[in-house]
């Protein structure tokens, strides 16, 4: 058993513990802690951009039609392009009357699609292979 005297020894411990830790907790709840570092970071999605989206070429003259990725409608920086994996290859279909099955370009992005020159006048397209219409190209 527990006499009267230890009793109250162990609550004046107690109680002296009790005030001890509300004062340090009050102490440190009134100061906020300072941030090391703030910073914003952008998520923000691209995609690959061709044109012009319109040409006409004169018969038997090459040509070309742009590519680059492009995000939030601007040119995206060297610096992010050069982060990008250097293996992107971006395929493209030629169809058209001189061609009785279209033909598949394949360059780079941020290189040109090297247009043939056309023999035949007509209209031309380039399409993605999912069947997306990049371009029209009407030679004259």
């Amino acid at each position: 058993m527990i006499n009267k005297g230890s009793m109250k020894r162990l609550l004046h411990i107690f109680a002296t513990v009790l005030l001890a830790s509300s004062l340090c907790g009050v102490s440190s709840a009134q100061q906020a802690p300072t941030p090391i570092a703030n910073m914003t970071f952008s998520i923000v999605g691209m995609t690959l951009q061709a044109g012009p989206e319109y040409q006409a070429v004169p018969k038997g003259i090459a040509s070309q039609v742009n590519t680059g990725f492009v995000s939030q409608g601007q040119p995206i920086s060297a610096e992010i392009a050069a982060m990008l994996p250097k293996d992107f290859k971006v395929q493209a279909e030629l169809a058209g009357p001189t061609y009785a099955t279209p033909i598949t370009l394949t360059t780079t992005p941020g290189q040109p699609f090297p247009l043939p020159t056309f023999p035949m006048l007509g209209k031309y397209s380039l399409s993605e292979h999912l069947g997306t219409l990049l371009l029209t190209l009407q030679n004259t």
